[in-house]
């Protein structure tokens, strides 16, 4: 086992492996230096978040996805294993995880208590019913009439609830105000600025 490996596999932080080492922690994007599978996986309609924190999740993940070879298979078994054969590991999973739907496979990792969750769009998020069910979209009228959707804050608190009385401004919408009330600039000014394309 390389060094740099049985640093990482005990769960050393990528800082004290940098200096056990002398080499630079690899980035992982969404993935974990230190458990695997803790992935971003494709699915065959869109994108999942699965976490499988230690060797009896990674025993109930591949219960979940159907995948008792992967359990059974010696270089797997362990969590330094899974990490020093994460080159083989996750492209396995990676194909695997596509050919089932998102929903199938939170159903079926969630039975197992698997961390797990899909990544939605924003249709899907606003679709969502918890987010319908805690009216967490707003719509906004605009001066001109036209609507303005955003989405409210999370925060429901009974003696100061949240105000919703203005939409978010237009880009430059308060420009003119700003220079007249905060820097004190005359109209004439703001008007030269204008023409010589600073604001």
């Amino acid at each position: 086992m390389a060094l740099l490996d049985a640093v990482v596999a005990v769960g050393a932080t990528p800082i004290i492996a940098q200096r056990v080492t002398g080499k630079a922690m690899p980035r992982y994007g969404n993935a974990h230096a230190n458990m695997v599978p803790y992935h971003v996986f494709a699915t065959a309609d869109g994108y999942m978040i699965v976490a499988a924190g230690n060797d009896g999740q990674w025993q109930a993940y591949c219960r979940g996805v159907e995948r008792p070879d992967l359990a059974a298979d010696e270089r797997f078994a362990t969590g330094p294993g899974r990490i020093i054969h994460r080159d083989t590991l996750v492209p396995l999973l990676e194909a695997h995880m596509r050919t089932r739907p998102t929903a199938h496979w939170v159903q079926a990792l969630e039975a197992q208590g698997i961390p797990c969750g899909p990544i939605n769009d924003y249709g899907q998020v606003l679709d969502d019913p918890q987010v319908r069910h805690r009216e967490l979209q707003v719509d906004l009228v605009r001066d001109d009439g036209s609507l303005c959707p955003t989405v409210k804050s999370p925060l429901r608190l009974s003696a100061t609830p949240v105000q919703y009385d203005a939409p978010p401004p237009r880009l430059g919408e308060h420009t003119a105000h700003v220079l007249e009330t905060v820097l004190g600039l005359s109209a004439e000014r703001i008007t030269r600025l204008r023409e010589q394309g600073v604001v």
